[in-house]
C-alpha cells in the first residue's frame, strides 16, 4: 500500500503547504518537545534509558503505513495522503537524530 500511495504522488498534486505544514507541526515539534518533558518530569529516562530513548524516537518517526490502509478503506484523498506521508519520512530523517541528540544532551547521557 505504502508503494503503491507513494507512487501515485507527483510534484504537479502536491497537498496544500499550510495543510502539510501543520500536521508536521504537530508530529516533529509539539509531539517531541511534550514526550521529553513528560520523561524528564517522570524520572523516566534516568531509570530506564533505552525506554526513554525509544520513546524520544517514537515521538519523532513517521506516521505509520496503518494511516494509509485506513484512507484507502474509507475512500480518502490517496493523493494527498501519499504527498504528506513522503514529506514525513524526508522529515524524519533528519528529525530523529535531531531530537535523539537534544534529548541525549538534556538527560546528560
Amino acid at each position: 500500500v505504502l508503494g503503491i500511495t507513494l507512487g501515485g504522488v507527483s510534484l504537479a498534486d502536491w497537498p496544500n503547504l499550510r495543510d502539510t505544514g501543520r500536521i508536521h507541526l504537530v508530529k516533529f515539534i509539539l509531539l517531541p518537545i511534550v514526550t521529553l518533558v513528560l520523561l524528564r518530569l517522570s524520572g523516566l529516562g534516568t531509570h530506564q534509558p533505552q525506554l526513554a530513548e525509544m520513546l524520544v524516537l517514537q515521538s519523532c518517526s513517521a506516521p505509520a503505513v496503518s494511516i494509509l490502509l485506513q484512507i484507502n478503506h474509507s475512500g480518502g484523498d490517496q493523493k494527498t495522503a501519499g504527498g504528506i506521508m513522503m514529506t514525513a519520512y524526508a522529515i524524519a530523517l533528519f528529525a530523529m537524530p535531531l531530537w535523539l541528540s537534544i534529548w541525549r544532551y538534556w538527560a546528560g547521557v
